[in-house]
């Protein structure tokens, strides 16, 4: 690419909002600023390489008004984010490639390292199988606010409220009426 097309190029995706940038844009926009850094681009274009195979498949999809999206975007918008605010560090610019990888997908991870499998016919990621999240305990207010709802549905079991008796109309003494 002769010179005046690269520098327009580099322009234009430096330009452009991460937002609007797929997959492919970013990885060549990850490639050419890291290059322009001094960035070891070697490493850091394994661990990108690594980050798109593990999340091949999986995708971004409730995100409010934003479209569906490969879900490689997100690591790859960091990576990018942090070459532009100036991080030259390529172990931290790889770890931001792969922060998401070794949460998601453990078991691939290691059977991708350990190497092919023994039995070619078996593929080791045929199953995936999503680890169950943990739920975290909710706030006190939270729950103080959930049991107060539950006490103001539950029906009385005693009856009318033991707040206020039910008093009984006037009588009149000494006289048949008013």
């Amino acid at each position: 690419m002769d010179l005046p097309t690269r520098t327009a190029m580099g322009q234009a995706l430096r330009t452009l909002a991460l937002k609007e940038m797929d997959p492919s844009l970013l990885t060549f926009a990850i490639l050419r600023e890291s290059a322009e850094q001094g960035v070891d681009v070697a490493t850091l274009t394994e661990a990108m390489e690594l980050a798109a195979y593990l999340h091949r498949d999986d995708v971004r999809s409730v995100r409010g008004q934003m479209p569906v999206d490969a879900y490689v975007t997100h690591p790859f918008r960091l990576v990018l984010r942090l070459l532009r605010y100036g991080c030259r560090d390529g172990a931290v610019l790889c770890a931001a490639a792969l922060h998401d990888t070794v949460e998601d997908h453990p078991t691939d991870l290691v059977a991708l390292l350990d190497g092919p499998p023994s039995d070619p016919a078996r593929p080791t990621h045929v199953r995936r199988r999503r680890a169950r999240r943990r739920r975290l305990p909710r706030p006190t207010h939270v729950r103080r606010r959930q049991a107060r709802r539950r006490r103001q549905r539950r029906p009385s079991r005693t009856g009318p409220s033991r707040r206020s008796p039910r008093r009984s109309a006037p009588t009149w003494h000494g006289s048949s009426g008013p």
